[in-house]
């Protein structure tokens, strides 16, 4: 392996170069010995020549370099002079040339190692410097790049504390295996009332905070959470250390590794006490609109409530003067007496029940939730809008399910979604022209619960509009409020139903209402 390495660094251009510097300084050795001192012993243009071959071309060069140093002495300047024949005394003063060149070639060569040595050290130590820079330069890249990430994070985390405070949102993130918080943000200890000074974010310092109504249940869903492995999420009340009670709607998220083991928990939590506050107040106003719409119409339900009334009171007063004619005859007919009083008696409740429904339809009553026939509530509201319907030429039918099943809720305020959408249906075909003007009440029995529909032959609702009447203060009358139909969908949703609107074939509107069973509740 070494001679063929040896032999490739013979043909390159560098090794001839070295071995052609052997023939030139032996060359310029000859000529200086050759107009110096001709004398065999003065050889040091040899030497000198054999030093420079062996300082700049290597240990081959050099043995070359003497190898010709020699055969010029031989030829030149030892007797016979011009032929290669040596005298015997002169073999021994070559011997000597080439074991001296030899040492100085050698010497050149430690020499020549030891700076070459030298220089590639120095080459390393360069290179070694160098990469140093260039790591230090990386480090302090990498340290400015860290130093603007963690003022960005910086920034960030400022970022999130005020959009936490904006939304009144707090986080929080604590390791189930040793029980300890890995992060709290300072809005989670302001909702739950705590000091991030002076308490820490423990599992049980925050429960300690919950209503301790909501605090069982909440540590049951909580720790079913953990159990499972799974989202939880859940909306309770804090107690604050002054009495002040806030909603909160709390989330979390177990974190699993890849073997699936609980490694971390996430939690948010959100102060929803002014939403809780504003749906308070909405639904009191619904509420305060609900018993105005119900007012307003009284008018409408006077002229057929007086006819109801004054059918009874007259029966009663006819009944009277009958049980007066009995007791003037003679004899005495006490069974006549009885009669006709006991008509009179009942005369006198069925206007009191009159009376009854209508203070119930005024009056700002709380809802009253019982059991009743929904088809014996629908043909007491066509009672009460009996004028309203004759006034208009509308035409009602009636389509009752059979043994339909009692429903659970507010009859009052079930009556007055159907007085409601009754009166809407009747003054749309009246304001229609001369079209037959026919009404249809009707209602369905399936195992969910009963579903109730008004169909009418009025001029319909625009498709787009379908939707739109529902909406609060939108109307399509010219004096009409625009919360009728709101408050309607309000009240049968409060009841677990739905209430819709379709288009009724071949021509009119249809609306539909659904309740639960009262077996349902």
């Amino acid at each position: 392996m070494a001679e063929s390495i040896n032999i490739s660094r013979l043909r390159g251009p560098s090794t001839l170069l070295h071995y052609g510097l052997s023939v030139l300084a032996v060359s310029a050795a000859t000529i200086v010995q050759q107009f110096g001192d001709k004398h065999f012993a003065v050889t040091p243009s040899y030497f000198c020549a054999v030093l420079l071959t062996a300082w700049l071309g290597g240990w081959g060069p050099a043995l070359f370099a003497i190898a010709l140093s020699n055969l010029a002495l031989m030829y030149y300047f030892v007797p016979p002079t011009r032929t290669f024949v040596i005298d015997p005394p002169y073999i021994t003063s070559l011997i000597v040339f080439s074991l001296a060149a030899l040492f100085v070639t050698w010497l050149s060569g430690r020499e020549r190692g030891t700076t070459r040595s030298l220089v590639y050290a120095r080459n390393q130590l360069d290179l070694k410097i160098q990469e140093i820079n260039k790591t230090n330069e990386a480090l302090q890249a990498e340290i400015a790049e860290r130093k603007r990430a963690e003022e960005a994070l910086m920034r960030s985390e400022d970022y999130l504390a005020e959009a936490q405070k904006l939304t009144h949102t707090g986080s929080w993130a604590w390791d189930p295996r040793t029980e300890q918080a890995l992060h709290c943000s300072e809005e989670m200890f302001h909702i739950y009332g705590l000091d991030p000074r002076s308490s820490l974010p423990s599992r049980e310092n925050f429960r300690q905070q919950i209503h301790p109504e909501d605090r069982d249940w909440v540590k049951e869903r909580f720790e079913e959470s953990l159990r499972k492995k799974i989202d939880t999420s859940a909306e309770y009340r804090v107690l604050l250390l002054d009495g002040t009670v806030r909603h909160i709607s709390a989330s979390g998220h177990p974190v699993l590794n890849e073997d699936g083991e609980l490694i971390q928990f996430v939690d948010t939590a959100v102060d929803v006490t002014e939403r809780k506050q504003a749906e308070e107040t909405l639904r009191e106003s619904e509420a305060n609109l609900a018993h105005m719409n119900r007012v307003s119409m009284v008018g409408e339900l006077v002229a057929s409530l007086s006819h109801e009334i004054t059918q009874p009171i007259a029966s009663a007063r006819n009944n009277a003067r009958a049980a007066q004619n009995f007791l003037d005859k003679q004899p005495l007919g006490f069974g006549e007496v009885r009669e006709a009083i006991g008509c009179v008696v009942y005369d006198t409740d069925r206007a009191g029940e009159i009376i009854d429904r209508i203070r119930d339809h005024i009056k700002k009553a709380p809802p009253r939730k019982d059991h009743f026939d929904l088809n014996a509530a629908i043909n007491e509201v066509i009672v009460f809008a009996r004028s309203a319907i004759i006034a208009n030429g509308v035409s009602v039918q009636t389509r009752l399910a059979e043994a339909l099943f009692p429903v659970h809720g507010d009859r009052v305020q079930l009556q007055q979604v159907i007085l409601n959408l009754l009166l809407n249906a009747v003054e749309a075909m009246g304001s229609s022209e001369a079209r037959a003007r026919e009404l249809l009440i009707s209602t369905e029995q399936d195992h969910k619960g009963a579903l109730v529909a008004v169909r009418d032959s009025g001029p319909g609702i625009n498709p787009e509009c379908l939707e739109r009447v529902f909406a609060a203060f939108y109307t399509t009358k010219f004096n009409g409020m625009g919360m009728g139909l709101s408050i309607c969908r309000s009240i049968v949703e409060a009841h677990g139903g739905r209430l819709w609107a379709e288009a009724n074939e071949p021509r009119g509107a249809l609306f539909q209402f659904t309740l639960p069973n009262a077996s349902g509740e």
